[in-house]
């Protein structure tokens, strides 16, 4: 109730100006807080059935959660989180079984609703880049530890791309020209033919200098193609 009714005054204060949205766990990495992230690593292999049961229950939770948002326009697109999803956890072949499933099932019923659906893998799924591309989302940021040049080569006319500017060692420690240099980068990389988002590969640290994010937006206007 309480991130509702923020996500809503943000909307009614800002929402013509910026895109609102509120964002909240993936299936799977919400069944790992359900369950623990070891439990759920070990369920996979021993008790598939129970961890297919617990990623259902937490897709339905979070379809719930967004549900009243997107319906009734307070929000255009949701936003998943699932860093319990990152190559650096799971295999592909377990990501196929397991984590591809409910995010194709939610991203339809959020299609459903009227909204586009935002997701973030942490970590390195370079090798997962084919199964997120089926996966129905609309937009798929990716982390800095992926090749950007790579993924829009998968994601091109699939899917909207948004990273991947190393959210630590460039926006947190570097200088606003290093920042500008790495968005440059990605942009040459990326931003051809459109659908693609400048934005961090992640989470940027709270420490981040302001002069670090504005250098990131104005870089995005100053070198973005057309």
């Amino acid at each position: 109730q309480t991130i509702w009714k923020a996500t809503r005054l943000v909307a009614e204060e800002i929402g013509d100006e910026v895109v609102v949205s509120t964002t909240a766990w993936g299936p799977f990495t919400f069944a790992a807080q359900l369950r623990g992230v070891e439990n759920l690593m070990r369920d996979v292999y021993k008790r598939p059935d129970l961890a297919k049961g617990v990623i259902e229950l937490s897709r339905e939770a979070v379809t719930t959660f967004y549900r009243p948002l997107a319906e009734e326009g307070t929000i255009e697109v949701v936003a998943l989180a699932e860093p319990t999803a990152s190559g650096d956890l799971i295999s592909k072949r377990h990501f196929d079984a397991f984590v591809l499933p409910p995010l194709q099932r939610f991203s339809s019923d959020m299609k459903g609703l009227g909204a586009y659906t935002f997701l973030h893998i942490c970590g390195n799924t370079t090798d997962k880049l084919g199964s997120i591309a089926e996966s129905g989302v609309d937009l798929i940021s990716i982390d800095s530890k992926v090749d950007i040049a790579e993924a829009k080569q998968v994601f091109s006319g699939v899917m909207c791309l948004g990273g991947n500017v190393n959210p630590v060692a460039v926006m947190k420690d570097g200088t606003a020209d290093e920042v500008e240099d790495a968005c440059r980068d990605c942009l040459e990389k990326a931003a051809g033919g459109g659908g693609f988002f400048l934005m961090p590969g992640c989470d940027i640290p709270p420490s981040v200098p302001e002069e670090n994010i504005r250098r990131l937006i104005g870089a995005a206007r100053k070198y973005r193609p057309g």
